[in-house]
Order: C-alpha cells, then sequence, then structure tokens
C-alpha cells in the first residue's frame, strides 16, 4: 500500500470513536454533529476546548492556538512524531479503530443563519444579575457593555456583547460565548505611552473592579481585549503599528496563556507578565474576583 492510500484509508477511521475509546477523552457536551471535549493537551482547563465535527471526521482544539485536522494530525501531535511515523502508528493498531460511519459523512453541514434582532443598554434583569454574579460592578459594566438580542436558526437568545474592532459581537451570557459577525479584537484607545493585553471582556472589567476596590486610578493605558488567544496575531499587528514604551498582559493561567504570552515575548520580549503579580493561584482575573470575598462591588 502506498502512502497515499494510507493517508486515505487513515482519514476514512472513526476519529469520535479514537478520542472516547483509544484517548479517553472526557465529553462535555454535544450539539448537533459538533463534539466537545476536555483537551488532551491542555488538562488544566476547566472548559472543554477539544472539539469534534462528528459529519467531516476532523476535530479542532482552541486551548492550543485552533489546531487541528483529521486522525493523522492528531496522532502526530500526540506522539510528537511527522505523518508518516503517525500512519505507522495507526494501521499498526488499526485493528481497534473502525471506520467512520458514512451517514456521518454525507451528511451537510447547516450552520443557522444569526440574526441581531436588537443591541441596547443593560437593563435586562437577567443579564445584570449574570454580571452581578461574576462580582463586576453594574457602573462599570454599562459602560463597556451593552444588551444584544439575537435569533439563531428557530430560537431567541441573549447575552452581553462587546463590539469589536471588525464590526461584530463578542457575545457572553449563562448559556456560553459566542461571535456574531466578524471575529475581532477589542481596542479602547488611551493617551499613555502604555498598553495592557487582555484575553477576555471580563477579565478586562475585573481589572477595573480591582482597580476601584484599591482605590487606584486607571492609567488611561490603550487597552486591547483579544476575546480569544487565535486572534493574538492581530493583535501584534496592531502593536507594530503603534510605539508603546510598555506593554503589560493579562493572559490566564493554562496552557494557552502561557504560550500566547510567549508568542507575545518572541515579539516585544520587554512584555510585562501580569498574571503571577494579580492572581498567580487563579485561572484569571474574574476568577481571582469570584474566589475572593470582596466589600464595595
Amino acid at each position: 500500500m502506498t502512502r497515499k492510500e494510507q493517508f486515505y484509508q487513515a482519514r476514512q477511521l472513526d476519529l469520535e470513536h479514537y478520542v472516547e475509546n483509544r484517548l479517553g477523552l472526557r465529553f462535555s457536551h454535544a450539539r448537533g454533529l459538533d463534539r466537545w471535549y476536555f483537551s488532551p493537551f491542555a488538562p488544566e482547563q476547566k472548559t472543554a476546548s477539544f472539539h469534534i465535527h462528528a459529519g467531516r471526521n476532523i476535530w479542532k482544539d482552541f486551548a492550543i492556538d485552533s489546531k487541528g485536522g483529521d486522525i493523522v494530525n492528531l496522532v502526530a501531535l500526540l506522539n510528537r512524531c511527522d505523518l508518516y511515523g503517525a500512519l505507522d502508528w495507526i494501521f499498526n493498531n488499526r485493528q481497534t479503530l473502525p471506520l467512520s460511519p458514512i451517514i456521518r459523512q454525507s451528511e451537510p453541514e447547516n450552520k443557522p443563519i444569526i440574526e441581531i434582532r436588537k443591541i441596547q443598554a443593560l437593563q435586562n434583569k437577567a443579564l445584570i444579575d449574570y454580571i452581578l454574579s461574576r462580582k463586576i460592578s453594574l457602573d462599570i459594566a454599562k459602560v463597556y457593555l451593552s444588551e444584544i438580542y439575537y435569533r439563531k436558526g428557530e430560537k431567541n437568545y441573549f447575552g452581553v456583547s462587546m463590539a469589536n474592532d471588525l464590526g461584530g459581537y463578542e457575545v457572553s451570557s449563562k448559556i456560553g460565548k459566542i461571535c456574531i459577525g466578524s471575529k475581532g479584537i477589542t481596542i479602547i484607545a488611551g493617551n499613555s505611552k502604555s498598553c495592557f493585553l487582555f484575553e477576555g471582556m471580563f477579565d478586562f472589567l475585573s481589572y477595573l473592579v480591582w482597580l476601584k476596590l484599591n482605590n487606584q486610578a486607571s492609567r488611561n493605558s490603550t487597552i486591547i481585549i483579544i476575546h480569544s488567544v487565535s486572534m493574538l496575531n492581530k493583535a501584534i499587528d496592531y502593536l507594530k503599528t503603534q510605539n508603546f514604551e510598555y506593554i503589560s498582559a493579562f493572559f490566564d493561567n493554562d496552557l494557552a496563556g502561557q504560550k500566547a504570552l510567549q508568542k507575545l515575548l518572541t515579539q516585544y520580549p520587554d512584555t510585562l507578565d501580569c498574571a503571577p503579580i494579580f492572581y498567580p493561584n487563579h485561572k484569571d482575573f474574574n476568577d481571582l474576583l469570584l474566589n475572593k470575598t470582596l466589600e464595595n462591588i
């Protein structure tokens, strides 16, 4: 059998079966043909980042810069070998891996259209309760967040939103996070020579709460919220157009956050890692607030 034939046959093997029965990944949830598991590459993560599309028989892990592919790519990454080494491993163990069901391969991927129905200032009690449950004061949230109401498929949803630089909306609610429209970063321009980078909107808002509780004024630094470590390159592209003297990173205390920090350091080696300064024993800034007894919020 040629290598080309091996690649073709390997990609017909059931990726979902391999992940569940060979790797033993912990299942989180499913929606349609989408399956979510806890990442084998970031075991410390509390949210499921490893995604399988059962119809296309492919995977993607959002904890490691959205790397993904087919079963050959996954085996290569797990075994730290090239694709040919992965093929050798697969065919030496092939008897335990069934073929992916044809019905999955032939089922089309129909993503429902998301329609924005309304965007307005914060006033919905359920959303206000959600913000307060994240230990964010309402006066701070009202400056940066809005309510967004949207329709996805046949269902209506709502959440708190923050606009990004491409006209899209990063949306968060009790049921999870979603981006409506183009995925981008949020830039809040300041007047100083410093720039602060945050992974998510609630990390940034948590920093503002921390300043308020400690009676510290904002430095009026430029703020970049990347919303996902996969968008770090876009933030770096923006930094290259500026002339900041100081750059500080408030990334998550997990593998993905550390990888993002290392990537930033390759471009800006003087970047200050703020995680060990502000929240050394917590996943992120908001996790610090959620696990501390705070007053005057």
